[in-house]
């Protein structure tokens, strides 16, 4: 597949004319955004994390990167458009976008789909997978010492101590040269 696209760089944003349609990459939060019908695409660490549709006047720019699509020839078939989008994903927000899209609509609108994921990836923006479910906590903590804990050196840094130290056996630990140690320890109530 290929697809004939004119890039245009300015300072804060990157316009990307393909077919009829423009996607224009902002990359840091503008002054002012003129009015336009057309998806909005916010993104967090190159990962499209929500899609809104606006029909006009934009309220709140959002702050950190985010994209807009424009469609000269067919502005009704975005908010579908912006639907097939974020059916890639459960993780995705929508904000004004129909409920569903029509059968019809979702081959009229399935060359334009690719063509706009093709050129996302290829720009680096990926969708945001859906979270995972979390993994259950162990039961139970082990605390039986073993013969592999041994081998595990760890650091300590408490009250002006600091070194490494192994457990050599269940109830011995060694220093390593090297450990300081507090040079007044305070006494306890025994002393």
């Amino acid at each position: 597949m290929m697809i004939k696209l004119q890039v245009n760089l300015k300072n804060t944003q990157t316009e990307i004319l393909f077919d009829q349609q423009i996607l224009t990459i902002y990359s840091e939060q503008p002054a002012t955004l003129s009015p336009f019908d057309g998806l909005l695409l916010h993104t967090n660490q190159q990962q499209i994390t929500q899609i809104d549709y606006l029909a006009g006047e934009i309220t709140t720019i959002p702050n950190g990167p985010f994209l807009t699509l424009t469609d000269a020839d067919w502005p009704e078939g975005l908010p579908y458009l912006g639907c097939l989008l974020a059916e890639q994903s459960s993780a995705i927000k929508t904000t004004d976008l129909p409920a569903k899209v029509p059968s019809n609509y979702r081959q009229t609108l399935r060359p334009l789909f690719e063509t706009l994921n093709l050129i996302l990836e290829r720009f680096g923006f990926n969708w945001q997978p859906a979270t995972a479910p979390k993994a259950k906590p162990a039961a139970k903590a082990r605390h039986r010492w073993t013969k592999a804990i041994s081998t595990v050196p760890f650091t300590i840094k408490t009250r002006q101590a600091t070194g490494t130290a192994i457990w050599q056996k269940r109830n011995e630990m060694c220093l390593k040269v090297g450990a300081t140690l507090m040079p007044e320890p305070p006494l306890n109530k025994d002393g």
